[in-house]
């Protein structure tokens, strides 16, 4: 899956796998949606090795929200 976001004024596109969040019921707390990152991308080249884990936490929750909108 690619997504495509603006971080930091940079276009990335953006692969990985989604998790939907799952809802909360009697004997189930629920979970949040997640993003796992395993490439990013300018262009053709991956980037992601250059990213802390900040970076790379913050930008998955960017995913998330270009998911979900």
């Amino acid at each position: 899956m690619g997504t495509q976001i603006t971080y930091k004024g940079i276009e990335l596109i953006i692969e990985g796998s989604y998790n939907p969040p799952e809802e909360i019921d009697n004997l189930y707390p629920g979970a949040p949606s997640d993003f796992n990152i395993n490439a990013i991308f300018i262009t053709d080249i991956d980037i992601y090795d250059l990213f802390s884990n900040s970076d790379l936490e913050k930008i998955g929750e960017l995913v998330i929200e270009e998911i979900e909108q």
